[in-house]
């Protein structure tokens, strides 16, 4: 038990450096849950939300693409000072 949990321990702080956006992260996430490691132990282990979890796996289901989507290039309606 006290082995498992310094992999995980090792596999939290390996995956923290890894953006969310990171299409690598996300195949590692839905081939995790493909293994049939349960949702929260993904969601601890990459550092990600479960509904993230939830989201890349139905993506990939469908056979969507894990790659994040680009960001709008609107500017925000408040400006700086009003933040």
């Amino acid at each position: 038990m006290l082995l498992r949990h310094f992999a995980i321990t090792l596999d939290r702080v390996h995956y923290s450096a890894m953006h969310a956006d990171s299409e690598d992260l996300r195949k590692q996430i839905v081939e995790a849950k493909e293994r049939g490691v349960p949702t929260v132990e993904v969601a601890r282990t990459f550092c990600v939300g479960l509904s993230s979890v939830k989201r890349y796996v139905k993506v990939a289901r469908e056979g969507g693409s894990l790659r994040s989507k680009r960001s709008s290039d609107r500017r925000p309606k408040a400006d700086e000072r009003a933040r």
